[in-house]
């Protein structure tokens, strides 16, 4: 995992991990949930402590999300358009 100093040009490697494991111990399948959550909180936004990080997290509409970095921006059109899923508004 390589993950640069900001999205979507970094100036440099904040930090990058490598290593190797053997073929035998990969996994053969992949399994991805996907989940769609409601809320009637007037929470909209929250802090969480990970990782040494302090992340800024909120709910928004699906019409009308901020900028997702790539590959995850994806993983919208794939539920949208081969799982046929349509997101209520």
């Amino acid at each position: 995992m390589i993950q640069g100093d900001k999205y979507p040009e970094p100036n440099y490697i904040t930090y990058q991990i490598t290593g190797w494991i053997e073929e035998t111990q990969l996994a053969s399948t992949v399994e991805r949930h996907f989940y769609h959550l409601h809320t009637n909180s007037e929470l909209n936004e929250w802090e969480q402590q990970a990782d040494n990080h302090t992340f800024k997290l909120f709910w928004s509409p699906i019409n009308k999300l901020p900028e997702i970095v790539s590959p995850q921006n994806e993983w919208i059109k794939y539920v949208s358009n081969e799982l046929k899923y349509t997101f209520p508004i």
